[in-house]
């Protein structure tokens, strides 16, 4: 029987075809990615501005989780559960973020 039922020691991790195209289209992403970010950066402290936004949609990612997961016990409509924590935090990571670039252009 074929799978992980087979004689082989490590039936699963043969698929190196598969694995070397996924690990090339992610390598081709990403380096698409960072060719159309190089030159357009205007800001003096767009590492701080990137990093808070990232941090802040990880709080959007963990409260999703967090809600979904326990949406039997807290009884909210599904689509709330789902979508809530983002309509509540999108503008503040916008507050945020346009707050920095003002702080930075009024310190020049």
């Amino acid at each position: 029987m074929p799978g992980y039922f087979s004689n082989k020691p490590y039936p699963y991790i043969n698929n190196y075809k598969r694995d070397f195209i996924s690990y090339l289209l992610i390598g081709a992403f990403v380096a698409i990615f960072v060719r159309r970010l190089r030159g357009k950066i205007k800001e003096d402290n767009y590492w701080l501005i990137a990093h808070i936004r990232g941090m802040l949609a990880s709080y959007i990612g963990a409260i999703t989780a967090f809600t979904v997961n326990n949406n039997r016990w807290m009884h909210l409509p599904v689509i709330v559960a789902w979508l809530g924590p983002t309509i509540v935090l999108i503008p503040f990571i916008l507050s945020q973020t346009s707050s920095l670039k003002k702080s930075k252009l009024q310190q020049l």
